[in-house]
């Protein structure tokens, strides 16, 4: 157990490290992929979000009033990583309009083809705009997305030739490709074990859960890999 540090000295070495924003810091304090601490508490309290109507959905507020643990923060190494709507927005962009990449964002999450996430809420209304949630939920502007699908949107729905000379991205896509194959591999795997120990009725969504446990995978959103692997066993 290492010293505790206050969450604007983490803050800072996590930005140097992975050059994360406070709302990513926020998304894996929730998934449990890092531990937080209410700040100056005896013995140490673990810091879980709770969503409270009267205070709103701001969660980053939150984060001043935390600590972690600096051997906690040494080891740490995000499994998964996540943008906000404006970080979706601007990376869309690099392929179509502003408009075309509000509308395409506003559509898939429409449909359940991309997930919102949000600390507080667990997600964006469904159906809402950039700008209008509910009462019991925020609008999509204020949800987080998963890196894993914003790549996968990026190599299914976008064109290959990227607008203002991001030629880069090409290699985004192929990346794309080559995580969203590793992962049907190992869900096939997965299956065929389970058949060969004559494990039968198990559904896509057991194969999704028993992956998000696994050390490549964990802290992932068992939704997430849901959404990118097919049933073919």
């Amino acid at each position: 157990m290492g010293k505790l540090v206050h969450y604007f000295i983490a803050q800072t070495q996590l930005k140097e490290r992975f050059d994360s924003t406070p709302e990513e810091i926020a998304m894996w304090i929730w998934l449990g992929a890092i531990k937080a601490y209410v700040d100056g508490s005896s013995p140490r309290q673990e810091f879980f979000f709770d969503y409270v109507p009267e205070e709103g959905f701001n969660y980053v507020e939150k984060l001043v009033d935390l600590s972690f643990d600096q051997e906690e923060l040494d080891s740490f190494e995000p499994s998964e990583r996540f943008r906000n709507y404006e970080g979706v927005i601007e990376r869309f962009e690099k392929y179509i309009s502003k408009p075309e990449a509000e509308s395409l964002v506003f559509t898939l999450h429409k449909k359940g083809e991309i997930a919102s996430y949000h600390p507080l809420a667990g997600g964006a209304e469904d159906g809402s705009s950039a700008n209008h949630g509910s009462e019991s939920r925020p609008g999509l502007q204020d949800a987080m997305y998963s890196e894993f699908e914003i790549e996968r949107i990026e190599h299914e729905k976008l064109p290959d030739s990227p607008q203002k000379g991001e030629t880069s991205l090409r290699s985004t896509k192929k990346r794309a490709s080559s995580r969203n194959a590793k992962l049907q591999k190992a869900a096939n795997a997965l299956a065929a074990k389970w058949n060969r120990q004559r494990k039968r009725g198990f559904s896509k969504r057991d194969i999704c859960r028993e992956l998000a446990k696994t050390e490549d995978w964990l802290h992932m959103q068992v939704i997430t890999i849901e959404r990118n692997i097919k049933v073919k066993w």
